[in-house]
């Protein structure tokens, strides 16, 4: 353990640019418990996220392979790898200096060429890996092929096209609109990990009693009474979507989100299995949070609890709800990780942009100010609202964005002219 600051880090790896106070408060949270990091568009969340690995490494005694990322994409997953990288290869770069301040870093000086590195991966791809690894106690091949939407939808035509329920041909539905609706309903009972199909179809068939409801035959209430009937479908669709789940299973076939799914089970069925991942993973970065699904948010908060865990995400940035995502996981963080007792933890920010003008930013703050119409604000716990607010009010702090990260200075003192100097003309031209 050491008393060492961010900003002592910073100076003992030589870095470009020291991290700057809001970043520092995220960098030295505590290895402990659950965090939770309201990060905006352009505010270095990478950056400190890298950082935030590094300080525990250098600090906390964590060794490398001991830190989990996760993100959402291929591209940003090689991005927080590269930057692990580079930032712990300047630790044994400069482990001498640790030395003489009296830190021990001696975790890393069996590992002089950097075999030993953070894990980073999509969300997928670390729940297939628990998947392939434990698929045989739930009774799969590690090896089963993963399918393309094209297959699934030729596996869920054959479902519906061999179906000799009658009360199909009651519906006017295109046999394409079916196949897609069976499809996602599959994907739904999944995500949700739906057990009582009765519950379902009882639901259904009270919502379809409504078409029947008196009233005027209006254009409004014939759309409603539409609607009502689509859903009273989710009867006959139910025992299809099923029978689709079960095919996929005879054939040996798995769709990524039935990855995410199979590792749910795996690891409420087997404690040794979260209590392995457990052990490996001392800390836990979860990235773009925002654009994690339900299935994926279980996963992770039952397979970490809440010890070690920080995910960083903006809820005004989920653009794949198309894909499942979910940004009220971001409101539901605390409670989804088991932290439902005493006061609501404090959320931190990183609130100020470094890649965008007033001009771009003042645009973006104005098409989010009916964002809490949605009832998004309103349902952020403890100071979540707030701290929410604050990312958008203050992302419009960034006048020194652009030009400041082209500054090279070494000296502080010149690095703060040229900071002050550059901004006031960036700032003109704005």
């Amino acid at each position: 353990m050491s008393d060492i600051t961010p900003a002592d880090l910073g100076r003992l790896l030589d870095l470009a640019f020291s991290p700057v106070d809001e970043q520092a408060d995220v960098i030295d949270l505590s290895r402990d418990g659950a965090h939770l990091v309201l990060a905006g568009a352009g505010s270095g969340k990478t950056e400190t996220m890298s950082l935030r690995a590094l300080w525990l490494i250098a600090t906390q005694g964590v060794r490398p392979e001991e830190v989990l990322g996760l993100t959402f994409t291929r591209k940003a997953a090689r991005e927080l790898a590269e930057r692990f990288r580079q930032r712990i290869a300047l630790v044994r770069r400069h482990r001498s200096r640790f030395e003489e301040m009296g830190i021990s870093v001696d975790h890393l000086a069996d590992d002089d060429h950097g075999f030993a590195t953070p894990t980073v991966s999509t969300y997928n791809a670390f729940a297939s890996e628990v998947f392939a690894e434990h698929a045989a106690r739930i009774g799969w091949d590690s090896d089963s092929p993963v399918i393309t939407e094209a297959t699934a939808f030729a596996i869920a035509r054959d479902v519906v096209t061999q179906s000799t329920d009658p009360r199909l041909g009651e519906y006017d539905f295109s046999l394409l609109t079916i196949v897609d609706a069976v499809i996602r309903l599959a994907a739904e009972l999944s995500e949700y990990n739906v057990t009582d199909d009765d519950a379902v179809v009882d639901y259904a068939r009270r919502v379809a009693a409504l078409k029947d409801l008196p009233g005027k035959e209006t254009q409004t209430m014939n759309t409603f009474r539409g609607k009502f009937a689509v859903v009273g479908a989710l009867e006959t669709l139910m025992p299809l979507a099923r029978d689709f789940i079960l095919e996929k299973k005879r054939r040996g076939v798995v769709e990524f989100s039935d990855q995410v799914t199979f590792a749910r089970r795996i690891i409420h069925q087997f404690p040794d299995v979260q209590q392995f991942y457990r052990d490996r993973f001392r800390v836990v970065i979860l990235d773009e949070y925002q654009d994690t699904s339900y299935s994926q948010t279980s996963l992770f908060a039952e397979l970490f609890g809440a010890d070690g865990v920080t995910a960083v995400g903006d809820p005004n940035q989920s653009i794949y709800g198309w894909r499942g995502a979910s940004p009220s996981n971001v409101t539901s963080f605390y409670s989804d990780f088991g932290i439902t007792t005493g006061e609501p933890p404090e959320v931190s920010t990183l609130a100020t942009s470094w890649r965008n003008g007033k001009k771009i930013l003042a645009a973006a703050n104005t098409l989010l100010e009916n964002r809490s119409a949605h009832g998004l604000h309103d349902s952020l716990v403890g100071g979540a609202f707030d701290a929410l607010k604050k990312l958008s009010q203050h992302l419009l702090f960034c006048s020194c964005s652009c030009s400041y990260s082209y500054t090279r200075k070494s000296n502080t003192n010149a690095r703060g002219r040229a900071r002050r100097s550059e901004t006031n003309a960036w700032s003109k031209w704005l």
